[in-house]
C-alpha cells in the first residue's frame, strides 16, 4: 500500500512539472512579441487547478514540483534584467499565493469545486484572482525593487496582478472541469470532439478577425472587437464552463500571436506595446469571467432544472407509492373487518379513566343483548359473573391481573368471562387485547376483541368428564390387568408343577417298560412305547419354552456395556457339538458394542446361531457370517447363512409362538426361539427382522438402541 501511495505521489509530481514546463514554456515564448513583458501568467492556474483536484496529502509534491519547474524555467527564458536571485525565490511566492488561493476556496466553498456554480466562479474571482493576486503582486514587485529589478509603481502593479488573475481564470476552470468530466466516467464521442473542433475553429477566426489591424477606422486599429462575444455566449450555453473557459484561451492566445507581428511593416514601439497589453488584458480578463459566469449560471440552472424534475418524479412516484399504499390499506382493513366478521368478534377500544368505551363494534348485540351505546366499562363489569384469567397472567386473581396490567407489566390481557346476557341466558366470553402505551411507556388503554367461545368451554367441559372417565377406566383396566397377572402366574405354577409331573411319570414308567419289560411286548408295542416317551420329551420341552417365554416380560432387566464379541465366542463354544462331522465356515466380523441386559442378549446371539447351524444341516458346505453394518446413524447387526430359508409370504408368522415354516421331520425345534428373541429385543427398544429365500439361506437383522455405545470398528457390507 506504501509502495502504490509513493508512486502516486511521483507520478502526479512529474504531472505537475511537466504541465508547469509546457505552459511556462509557450507563456516566455509569447513574450517575444510583447516587448519583452509576459500578457500572462498559465502556471498560476494549472497549479491552482492541480490543488483543487487533489486532497491537502498531495500539495506539497505539487507545489514542490511547481516551484522547481519556476525556478528552472526562471534560468533558462527568465527577463535578463532581473537579478539571479528573483529567479529563486519568485516560485515561492507563485507557489504560496496558489496555496492561499486554493486554501481560501476550499473554506468557503460549500462542496467541491466543480465551477457549475455561481459560487464557485465568484469564490475564483474573489479569492485566488482578486485578493490573492493583489497581495502575491505587492510582495513579488516590493522583492524586485529591493533587490534592484525596478522600481515599485502602480502601472506595474496592475499588469503582474492582471497577468496572475488572467493565467488562474483560462487554465484553471479549464482544467478542474476536464478532470471531472473524465472522473464521473464520461467518454469522448464524435459529436462531441466535431462540436469542440468546430467551436476551436471559430475562437480562432473570431479572435484574428476581433484584432484585425486597421488603422484608418474612425473607431479605432481594432473596430472589431465585439465579434467573439455571441461565441463566448454560445460556447457558455452548449459546453458549459469549459467550452467558454476553452474558447476564452484559445481567443487569447490568437490575439497574442496575432498582435505579436508587425503592423503595415512596422513593429510598435515599447510604449505602444505597453499600452495595448493592459487594455488587453482588462479585454481577456472581462470576457473570460463574465462567460465562465453566464456558463455557470446556465449550467447551475440546468443543475436544478434536472433535481426539481427528479425531485418531481419522486413526488409523483411517492403520491404513487402513497396511492398503492391507501389502497392497500383499505384491502387490509376490508379483510380486516371480514375476518373479524367471520370470527364473530367484536373489536373495541378503551381508555382507562373514562366510563364508556372509545369504541365498541356492534357485534356486542349478538353477544351480549345490549347495543354498542349502551354498553360501558361499569356496564361490563357489573355483567360478568366470573374471569378465568390465560395467558400471562393465568391463574392470578383478576383483581390483581388488572393491577399488574394497568402498571404495565402484562403488555397482553387474554381472559375468560362468564356474563350474563340482557336475556338472562349465561355466555363464555373470550377477551383479547393488547396495551396501548405513552410516551413514557406507560399504558392509557387497550385495543381487544371480544368472541364467543361458550361453544370451546362446553368442549372443554366434555373433555374433561370424558378424561375422568377415561382415568377411572384406566384404574379398572389397571386392576383387572394386575388379577389377570396373577392368573397367569398361578396357570403358570400349575403348568410348572401340575401338568409337567403326570409329565413326568408317564416318560418315567413308558423308560421303565422300554428297559426291563420290552421283551413282554409284542408287535407294534415297543414302536409305540418309543412314540409315547418321545411325546412326553417333546411336550416337556415346549412347556420349558413356554415357561421361559411367559417369564420374559417379568424378569427384571439389569442394563450394563456388553461385548457382543464375547457373547458370540462362548455361543459358539457351547455349540461345538452341533459343528462336528459339518464343513462349516464361520466368518466372525468385530461388532461394536452395547448396552442392556447380559444374560437376555446372550440368549438372544445363542438362539440366532443356533437356528444358523440347524438350517444349513443339510449344506455340505454350510456358510455362516456375523456381522454388523450402518444405515442412517443406526447400527444393523446380522446373522446370515446359506442354509434351507424360507418363503417370504410366511414372513409375518415368523416371530410368533409356536409358528414353524418347517416340519418337524425335517428341523427339529418348539418353534418359540425367534418369538424369545423378537420379545427380548423389543424390551430392549430394538426391532428382528430377516429376509430368505427358499434353498438360498437367511439373514437376521437386528437393532440395539444406542445408548453409551462406544467407538464402532469398521462397517461390514451385509
Amino acid at each position: 500500500m506504501d509502495v502504490q501511495r509513493e508512486a502516486s505521489r511521483i507520478r502526479l509530481a512529474w504531472i505537475t512539472a511537466a504541465l508547469c514546463f509546457v505552459a511556462a514554456g509557450f507563456a516566455y515564448w509569447l513574450r517575444r512579441g510583447q516587448a519583452g513583458a509576459i500578457p500572462w501568467r498559465p502556471e498560476s492556474g494549472v497549479v491552482l487547478g492541480l490543488l483543487l483536484l487533489h486532497p491537502r496529502g498531495k500539495w506539497p509534491g505539487i507545489l514542490a514540483s511547481a516551484t522547481f519547474v519556476g525556478v528552472l524555467t526562471g534560468f533558462l527564458w527568465g527577463p535578463s534584467s532581473q537579478p539571479r536571485v528573483a529567479h529563486l525565490l519568485l516560485p515561492w511566492f507563485h507557489s504560496l499565493s496558489a496555496f492561499f488561493g486554493a486554501s481560501l476556496m476550499l473554506r468557503q466553498a460549500r462542496s467541491g469545486i466543480r465551477f457549475e456554480r455561481l459560487h464557485d466562479v465568484n469564490l475564483l474571482i474573489m479569492g485566488p484572482c482578486f485578493l490573492v493576486a493583489t497581495i502575491g503582486a505587492l510582495l513579488e514587485l516590493a522583492g524586485l525593487s529591493a533587490l534592484g529589478g525596478g522600481s515599485l509603481s502602480w502601472e506595474r502593479w496592475f499588469r503582474v496582478c492582471v497577468r496572475e488573475a488572467l493565467g488562474i481564470v483560462l487554465l484553471t476552470p479549464l482544467l478542474v472541469c476536464g478532470a471531472n468530466f473524465f472522473l464521473r466516467g464520461a467518454r469522448l464521442n464524435r459529436r462531441l470532439v466535431l462540436r469542440v473542433s468546430f467551436l476551436a475553429l471559430l475562437s480562432c477566426a473570431s479572435g484574428w478577425v476581433a484584432f484585425l489591424y486597421v488603422p484608418s477606422e474612425p473607431m479605432g486599429p481594432f473596430p472589431f472587437l465585439y465579434v467573439p462575444f455571441p461565441l463566448l455566449v454560445l460556447a457558455a450555453m452548449r459546453l458549459g464552463p469549459a467550452g467558454a473557459t476553452l474558447t476564452s484561451l484559445l481567443l487569447t492566445l490568437t490575439v497574442l500571436i496575432q498582435t505579436s507581428k508587425p503592423r503595415d511593416g512596422v513593429v510598435p514601439g515599447p510604449a505602444v506595446r505597453t499600452a495595448e497589453q493592459r487594455w488587453m488584458q482588462l479585454y481577456f480578463l472581462l470576457s473570460a469571467g463574465m462567460s465562465l459566469m453566464l456558463a455557470s449560471v446556465i449550467r447551475e440552472r440546468q443543475n436544478t432544472s434536472g433535481e426539481l424534475e427528479r425531485s418531481e418524479q419522486r413526488a409523483r412516484e411517492n403520491a404513487e407509492g402513497l396511492r398503492i399504499a391507501e389502497a392497500k390499506a383499505r384491502t387490509t382493513e376490508d379483510l380486516y373487518r371480514r375476518a373479524i366478521a367471520a370470527a364473530s368478534a367484536v373489536p373495541y377500544y378503551r381508555e382507562y379513566g373514562v366510563e364508556r368505551f372509545v369504541f365498541m363494534g356492534e357485534g356486542i348485540r349478538e353477544l351480549t343483548g345490549f347495543t354498542a351505546a349502551e354498553m360501558s366499562t361499569e356496564l361490563w363489569e357489573s355483567i360478568s359473573r366470573e374471569h378465568v384469567m390465560q395467558g400471562s397472567a393465568h391463574g392470578l386473581p383478576y383483581d390483581e391481573a388488572v393491577r399488574r396490567t394497568r402498571t404495565g407489566e402484562f403488555r397482553h390481557w387474554r381472559s375468560d368471562a362468564l356474563v350474563v346476557c340482557k336475556d338472562g341466558r349465561e355466555r363464555w366470553i373470550g377477551d383479547a387485547s393488547v396495551e396501548i402505551l405513552d410516551e413514557c411507556g406507560k399504558p392509557f388503554g387497550s385495543i381487544g376483541i371480544l368472541i364467543d367461545i361458550s361453544e370451546r368451554k362446553q368442549a372443554e367441559e366434555a373433555m374433561r368428564r370424558a378424561k375422568e372417565g377415561l382415568e377411572w377406566r384406566v384404574v379398572e383396566q389397571t386392576a383387572e390387568l394386575q388379577t389377570a397377572v396373577r392368573e397367569l402366574e398361578a396357570f403358570t405354577y400349575s403348568i410348572s408343577h401340575d401338568l409337567r409331573a403326570p409329565l413326568r411319570a408317564i416318560e418315567g414308567f413308558s423308560r421303565i417298560l422300554q428297559e426291563d419289560h420290552v421283551q413282554e411286548l409284542q408287535g407294534d408295542g415297543p414302536s409305540h412305547l418309543s412314540r409315547v416317551r418321545a411325546a412326553a420329551v417333546r411336550m416337556d420341552m415346549l412347556i420349558n419354552d413356554l415357561l421361559l417365554f411367559a417369564r420374559l416380560n417379568r424378569q427384571s432387566m439389569s442394563r450394563q456395556h456388553i461385548d457382543l464379541n464375547a457373547l458370540v465366542r462362548q455361543a459358539l463354544d457351547d455349540m461345538k457339538l452341533e459343528q462336528t462331522h459339518r464343513t462349516i465356515r464361520i466368518q466372525h466380523h468385530d461388532l461394536p458394542p452395547t448396552h442392556g441386559d447380559l444374560e437376555l442378549l446372550r440368549q438372544v446371539i445363542r438362539n440366532l446361531i443356533s437356528n444358523a447351524l440347524k438350517y444349513t444341516r443339510r449344506k455340505e458346505v454350510a456358510e455362516i457370517e456375523i456381522g454388523w453394518r450402518e444405515e442412517a446413524g443406526e447400527i444393523l447387526y446380522f446373522v446370515r447363512d446359506n442354509g434351507a430359508g424360507f418363503d417370504m409370504a410366511y414372513s409375518e408368522k415368523l416371530f410368533g409362538v409356536f409358528q414353524k415354516l418347517h416340519r418337524t421331520e425335517e428341523f427339529e425345534g418348539s418353534g418359540v426361539g425367534l418369538a424369545i428373541v423378537h420379545r427380548i429385543l423389543r424390551r430392549h427398544g430394538g426391532r428382528i427382522w430377516a429376509i430368505s429365500e427358499v434353498d438360498q439361506g437367511a439373514a437376521f437383522f437386528f437393532t440395539v438402541p444406542p445408548a453409551l455405545r462406544q467407538s464402532r470398528p469398521q462397517a461390514q457390507d451385509a
